[in-house]
């Protein structure tokens, strides 16, 4: 993989994508963090070096300016080397900066013609949490692999489609660095920060999910989600499959279906109503599509559960 990414960074400048320069004198941007305080952009940079048969070198170069091409330049002008951005894996946004509002930042990178629009965004609560983690990887690698093993396909945290969402007006949401977490935003500021295992199991198919209930443990590992819109009420419609990792012995399998059944509905159930104000599934929008009409719906869940025997638990 090192040696892939290295070959590509030479092809782009020697093909003449890039201004030519000595790859020794170019600092290749793995991961950048933005984060925004005492109207100052502060920017951490994550520059890495790819040598044959060796360990990647990292090193995290830091600036600030009053905008983010500032901050930039300041980190160019301390290592008096050109920032390389084109392979970019990884945007991490503060929180600081998220409640203020995030759009400017993704113009201002979608704009640029020298940075990528194909990596994940992340948001973060500080530096310090994360770089806590230990990885023998650049950064930016370990969490674009750790974002794109958790949400599969779904490509909602990529930078181009967070800019197709400010067009159409769509519900914004974003992982958190602590990976059980996601981010809804109001508009383009970040509102809540909630667990994430209900999102996974309306948005992502195949998530896994787990429940527990006092000696209790089941894996949801299939999920398919449909929705059914009418005039007055939206239905959400979930056929789930599970399989049970512990179990206390005086339960019985069926028992044990119908009480995970009920939980997962009532969890379901709790996590809608308390983002009441956020259109997460975006049934505002399906409602609007069938009946040109824009008004808040109330949605009913039908949820068809079962725990697949093989691999469960028996007396």
């Amino acid at each position: 993989m090192k040696r892939i990414i290295l070959l590509i960074v030479m092809v782009f400048m020697i093909g003449g994508c890039y201004d030519y320069q000595e790859l020794n004198d170019m600092s290749i941007g793995s991961s950048l963090f933005v984060d925004y305080s005492n109207n100052q952009y502060k920017i951490t940079l994550e520059v890495v070096r790819y040598e044959e048969d060796k360990e990647i070198e990292k090193k995290m170069l830091t600036g600030s300016g009053t905008n983010v091409q500032e901050a930039i330049q300041d980190i160019e002008d301390q290592s008096s080397k050109k920032i390389f951005l084109e392979h970019l894996e990884l945007l991490g946004i503060s929180e600081n900066l998220a409640k203020m509002g995030i759009r400017p930042l993704i113009d201002f990178i979608i704009r640029d013609v020298h940075i990528n629009n194909n990596f994940p965004i992340m948001i973060y609560k500080d530096m310090e949490s994360v770089l806590e983690i230990e990885t023998s990887d650049s950064y930016g690698s370990y969490y674009n692999g750790l974002l794109r093993n958790i949400y599969h396909n779904d490509d909602f945290y990529m930078i181009d489609m967070l800019e197709k969402s400010f067009i159409e007006e769509k519900f914004i949401s974003l992982p958190y660095y602590e990976m059980d977490k996601i981010v809804y935003f109001h508009n383009d500021q970040l509102g809540m920060i909630v667990n994430n295992k209900i999102y996974q199991l309306l948005m992502i198919s195949n998530s896994n999910c787990i429940f527990e209930k006092d000696n209790n443990v089941i894996e949801v590992y299939k999920n398919n989600t449909k929705y059914e819109v009418n005039k007055d009420k939206i239905i959400l419609y979930l056929d789930l499959s599970g399989k049970v990792l512990e179990k206390d012995e005086d339960i019985s399998i069926t028992n044990l279906n119908h009480l995970f059944q009920n939980i997962i509905f009532q969890d379901i159930k709790d996590y809608l109503d308390k983002l009441n104000n956020y259109d997460i599934l975006n049934l505002q929008e399906l409602y609007y599509k069938n009946y040109r009409v824009k008004k808040e719906v109330p949605y009913d869940i039908s949820i068809r559960f079962q725990i697949n025997h093989e691999g469960a638990f028996y007396d």
